[in-house]
């Protein structure tokens, strides 16, 4: 990601990540979910640009900061075979909100830790496990921890 911050405390953050996870598709009956055994690989890939504020007191090396984005979110499965038909490939729009803690461990370095949540709603539930269990929602709260070089 990239982090531009103001010396009037405004941030622009841009964030591109990707979570990918291999496990196996399911059955879900009477609240009860049944592996099938057909192997199946989910990949997210969100896009993510948030707008916030940074308060940065005189000579301290604690930073609180808050803010508020919006995102594109990929969402794909890939089942191994070769039927294609039941790949999942979809792109939808959502929003976050953010707040955390820096520390300047040094004038070039710092490391923060945050709270985000994210909330990208009908990218899910037109089929499958989704829909039978009523999520439509992407989203949910991370605990995030950052590297920070630069001041």
């Amino acid at each position: 990601g990239l982090d531009v911050a103001f010396r009037s405390g405004l941030y622009i953050d841009a964030t591109a990540s990707r979570f990918k996870k291999t496990g196996q598709r399911a059955f879900h009956f009477n609240g009860k979910l049944f592996g099938l055994g057909v192997p199946l690989t989910v990949t997210e890939t969100p896009l993510e640009v948030t707008v916030g504020y940074r308060h940065q007191a005189p000579r301290s090396r604690v930073v609180p900061y808050f803010g508020a984005g919006l995102g594109i979110y990929r969402y794909q499965e890939t089942p191994d075979g070769d039927d294609l038909s039941e790949n999942v490939d979809r792109r939808h729009a959502g929003y976050l909100a953010v707040g955390g803690v820096e520390f300047r461990v040094s004038r070039w370095v710092g490391l923060s830790g945050d709270l985000q949540y994210t909330r990208v709603p009908g990218i899910l539930g037109d089929g499958g496990i989704s829909k039978e269990v009523n999520e439509n929602n992407l989203g949910g709260v991370a605990l995030r921890f950052r590297t920070i070089i630069g001041r």
